[in-house]
This record gives C-alpha cells, sequence and structure tokens, in this order.
C-alpha cells in the first residue's frame, strides 16, 4: 500500500501513523484524490515506531515527535534523516535534542560561556526553513565526522565537548564556525578562533571572539546554498560614522540600504542577520518599518523600530540580490566587533521607545 504524505499529519490519533488503504474515505473514493509526494507506509510506520521507541527515556522528545506528527511536519526526508540516529549504532542523545530543535527553531541556545551566537544564529534558521537538511548535517557530522552543506563546502567534526550547549549545537556549531572564519583560524571549546600566523590573518589578527560579518555571510552560504552579501554600518569613529558629526549622510544611506534588503530577503523566505554591539540576531520579520529579532542566546524575541535598530549595528547579512549594498558599506570597518557575544544588548528596544 502507499500511503499520502499529507495523511500522516491527519492521524486519528497523533501516536499512530496510518497505514494507508485503497478504499474510500470520508465518501470520496481514493482515486478521486490528488497524487502527492508518497512513500511505503509499512515503512513509515517502521521508522516512525523506531523513532519513538529511541526516544523511550527522553518524554519531551517524545511530545515534540508527537506534535510533528499531528502538525505534517514529520514528512518522509526528515524522517529518513532522524531514522538514522534511531537505529542500533546511532545517538539518541542527539536524535531527542534534534526532534526538539526542528519541532521548535525557536528553541535553540547559544548556551553560556561561549562565542557562539553567529552558528546558532544560522542554525537556528536552517531548523526552520529546512528541517531534513538540518537533520542530515547533524546525523552526518555524528555518524561520519563530516558532512557537505547546500552551498558545497564540507564542514567537519572539531572532536571538542563546548560546555552549556545542547548536544546538537556542541556538534554542529563549532564546526560551522570553524570552516566559516577560514582555513587561518582554528576554533576551540568557547568559539575562539585563533590564528597560527597573525601575518596571514585578516587584519593580522590573531583571536576572533566569535564571528565577523564576513564569516556570517560564509555561513549563510553553507547552509541555504546561493549567495549572500554583508553591508556594514559605518562605526563610531570612522569617516562618516555614528560619532558627533556622524549622524546624518552616511548612516542614513546605510540603514535605508539595510532596512530595504532585509525585507526583501526575510520576504522571499531567506535568512537576514543583524549584529549590534557584537552579538548576531535573527530577523525572523520585517514589516511596517519594524524588524522581529530572535536572539538565540536568552530566546527572547522581541518587535523593535528597524531604523533605531540598524543605526547602532555593525554589521546586516541577507540574499543576494535583495539590495544593492553602496561601495562605501562593503568594507569592514577597522574596529568591527565580532559577533559572539553571548548577551548581546540584554533588552532590545521596543518600537514604542524608538519612535
Amino acid at each position: 500500500m502507499r500511503l499520502h504524505n499529507s495523511h500522516i499529519g491527519h492521524a486519528p490519533h497523533a501516536q499512530q501513523v496510518p497505514r494507508g488503504g485503497g478504499g474510500a474515505q470520508g465518501g470520496q473514493p481514493a482515486a478521486a484524490r490528488a497524487p502527492q509526494d508518497t512513500f511505503q507506509g509499512q515503512s513509515s510506520q517502521a521508522a516512525y515506531q523506531q523513532i519513538s521507541g529511541a526516544l523511550a527515556g527522553d518524554p519531551p522528545a517524545q511530545q515534540a515527535l508527537r506534535q510533528m506528527l499531528a502538525s505534517g511536519k514529520l514528512d518522509g526526508p526528515l524522517m529518513d534523516q532522524l531514522g538514522r540516529l534511531a537505529r542500533p549504532g546511532g545517538d539518541t542523545a542527539l536524535l531527542g535534542q534534534l526532534v526538539k530543535d526542528v519541532a521548535n527553531p525557536g528553541s535553540i541556545r547559544q548556551g553560556q560561556g561561549n562565542q557562539f551566537c553567529a552558528a546558532t544564529t544560522a542554525l537556528s534558521d536552517l531548523a526552520a526553513s529546512n528541517p531534513s537538511e538540518y537533520a542530515r548535517m547533524a546525523a552526518d557530522l555524528r555518524l561520519t565526522g563530516q558532512s557537505r552543506t547546500a552551498g558545497g563546502q564540507t564542514i567537519r567534526a572539531q572532536g571538542g565537548n563546548p560546555q552549556g550547549m545542547t548536544a546538537t549545537q556542541r556538534l554542529m556549531a563549532p564546526a560551522l564556525t570553524e570552516q566559516a572564519n577560514g582555513r587561518r583560524y582554528d576554533v576551540n571549546n568557547q568559539g575562539v578562533s585563533r590564528a597560527d600566523n597573525p601575518r596571514h590573518a585578516p587584519h593580522g589578527e590573531r583571536r576572533l571572539d566569535g564571528t565577523v560579518g564576513r564569516g556570517m555571510e560564509r555561513m549563510q552560504q553553507m547552509l541555504q546554498g546561493g549567495n549572500f552579501e554583508t553591508l556594514y554600518v559605518p562605526g563610531r569613529g570612522e569617516s562618516g560614522g555614528r560619532g558627533k558629526h556622524g549622524q546624518g549622510g552616511q548612516v542614513g544611506n546605510a540603514v535605508g540600504q539595510a532596512q530595504n534588503a532585509i525585507a526583501r530577503s526575510v520576504a522571499g523566505g531567506q535568512q537576514a542577520s543583524v549584529s549590534a554591539d557584537g552579538h548576531w540576531y535573527r530577523v525572523t520579520g520585517a514589516s511596517g518599518g519594524q524588524l522581529t529579532l530572535q536572539d538565540q542566546a536568552t530566546g527572547q524575541s522581541s518587535t523593535v523600530a528597524a531604523r533605531q535598530f540598524l543605526r547602532g549595528a555593525e554589521a546586516v547579512t541577507f540574499a543576494g540580490g535583495a539590495g544593492q549594498v553602496g561601495r562605501n558599506f562593503r568594507k569592514p570597518g577597522k574596529n568591527e566587533d565580532e559577533g559572539g557575544h553571548g548577551s548581546g544588548r540584554g533588552s532590545l528596544t521596543p518600537p514604542e521607545d524608538a519612535l
């Protein structure tokens, strides 16, 4: 028997996966229903039971699995990737956290005492936009030690054990950061990257606490595929910057370009991120002159006045083609603050205070 994908999400009981059938359903002959992507009903039933059984010691993960089943989010490709970790020789602890991540991407956390906010921001967006790809990368890294990204790069498990992070982020965030920051840097358990030879490192910097704009741009290109761009807002102490003489002109132009590009990127279903005070935020909404920002360090989601917030930002990344980046805003300032801090601004400015 073959089973319509859509029927998984509408089981009479969320715990049960329908086995399919050739008879009528709701008075409508099976032959009259429009064909959809299908897979073997018996195999899907067995796969679901295997995944659920592997999560027997993690009731919250089992509940998240049932919720995805009921909502239709648990499709064939996602179950295939989860099943890799549910089999003998897999990793049930990683599986449990992976299920929670894809069921609620906003719950992905940076953790305390590390500089991985850029990576967890980018990974949260991937879990939301492409759950099966997120699951595939996690399973690859755990089972084979490496994974080929959508952008064509290979990321490799780093073998460390960062503290204060979930099983998925301990595995995925260092691997992504290592590749994004470039071959001249080696990342440690705290998300600090060091160059063996600072003469060959960007700007001669031996140490990066987190990830700068170009690194976030690479992360998005790796995870999402396609092209991403970075716009740098002129900083304090720079020509046209935010100091005493820099409140108009350059900053206003940069902010306007950034606001338009973010809105187009988000409307197109692609990621946009903002680094402010050395901390990366994921943009989950952009309309009416406002931005909705997700902070993976705290889990806080806030709506802010776009222009007010962007005036204090250092860098913005967005999908290529979403907007033009003026020549003056393509290069980072000399004192660009690495995006990696664990606390960000503490509290984001609400729109009523910024307008």
